[in-house]
């Protein structure tokens, strides 16, 4: 979930999902958004994401058309390429680029960018990171600035839950803002429940503002959701406002689970209680899961298309294949009898960008 969805739809939900094996998914709803508390619309929304991954770089391109029912129409598109190299299992460092512009049908268009380094480090279920970021923006009103943007953020992942801190502050020309925000996600079976809050100082300053979502993952390819809130100021010069929809996202390509947002979370081997890695030979792994109360195991991953493959039972809920892996960390889900996919308990997971989970496999 953003701390703010994008100006003039307020509903075009950005993701930061990984870049190689490539997936399209398109999202069909709509939105009823009050701007500003004065100025009201209902609109359909249409919506693209292509994503695609490679080991250690994650991008995704999105797009977006809205017909407001008065008539006027609005375009965006958002773009974003992370990169990050493990230094040690539980040390990273990175480069963000990100980007999105948006265009109205009575000509007024913005446009934001910037780009800049990543930090982050894991301990245990604890993952901490810090960013900067430089660029420029293009505002509605024609003016443009440079940016400087910095931030901090804690986030520890228990069971089923996340829970996450952000403190962020940006300065574009005349304007700096303070942004902290807060949110919990609760990530169960088919369900996904995450709720945020934040608050701003500074020359954009006002209410707090608030989030929450719900989805439904009905298939590997359909997650149906809802998102009710509110959003601050935008710096390209939109107003804040609130907002409800509801909408479908389809998938399309090879079915794959992807990063959304942190860079890396629980990337110390000692954390994966839930699987045993023993190395048989150069490049080659065997990996024994515990999946209890299964009859069929198979595992997919980034690093086959998220192709499943079966595993062979060893005795109980122990499960074993050997994989050709190279040195760092994969992301995986594990398939269940045919069609439940899930991340064993006491393996690292990360959020993909459908609202679940996908598992992470550390390769010393």
């Amino acid at each position: 979930m953003r701390s703010r969805p994008a100006a003039v739809a307020a509903l075009f939900f950005l993701a930061t999902s990984p870049a190689g094996a490539q997936q399209l998914f398109f999202r069909v709803g709509g939105v009823h958004a009050r701007y500003a508390d004065t100025v009201s619309g209902t609109a359909g929304v249409l919506s693209s994401r292509l994503a695609w991954d490679s080991p250690r770089t994650t991008g995704t391109l999105d797009a977006s058309l809205t017909q407001f029912s008065g008539g006027l129409w609005a375009a965006q598109t958002a773009g974003s390429v992370f990169g990050i190299r493990l230094l040690t299992p539980t040390v990273g460092l990175g480069v963000r680029a990100e980007g999105e512009g948006g265009y109205l049908e009575d000509g007024a268009w913005s446009a934001i960018g910037s780009a800049g380094p990543v930090f982050a480090l894991v301990s245990g279920s604890w993952l901490y990171s810090a960013g900067l970021g430089f660029g420029a923006v293009r505002r509605v009103d024609r003016l443009a600035d440079a940016t400087v943007a910095g931030n901090v953020m804690v986030r520890r992942d228990s069971g089923p839950f996340s829970i996450q801190a952000t403190l962020a502050a940006t300065r574009a020309g005349l304007t700096r803002i303070a942004d902290a925000t807060l949110s919990v996600t609760y990530d169960k079976a088919a369900w996904t429940v995450s709720a945020l809050g934040g608050a701003r100082t500074g020359n954009l300053g006002g209410q707090p503002w608030y989030q929450g979502r719900l989805a439904f993952h009905a298939t590997p390819w359909a997650t149906i959701e809802a998102e009710v809130g509110s959003y601050p100021p935008d710096l390209s010069g939109f107003t804040d406002g609130r907002y409800l929809a509801l909408g479908v996202w389809l998938g399309a390509g090879p079915r794959r689970r992807v990063l959304r947002h942190e860079p890396a979370t629980s990337l110390g081997a000692e954390a994966q209680r839930g699987v045993t890695i023993e190395t048989i030979e150069s490049g080659h792994q065997r990996i024994t899961f515990v999946v209890p109360g299964a009859s069929r195991v198979a595992i997919a991953g980034e690093w086959n298309d998220w192709t499943p493959v079966a595993l062979h039972r060893l005795d109980g809920a122990r499960w074993q294949v050997d994989l050709a892996l190279s040195q760092g960390a994969h992301r995986f889900s594990l398939v269940v009898d045919g069609g439940r996919w899930m991340v064993p308990q006491g393996v690292p997971s990360l959020p993909d960008d459908l609202g679940g989970r996908v598992g992470l496999l550390i390769i010393d």
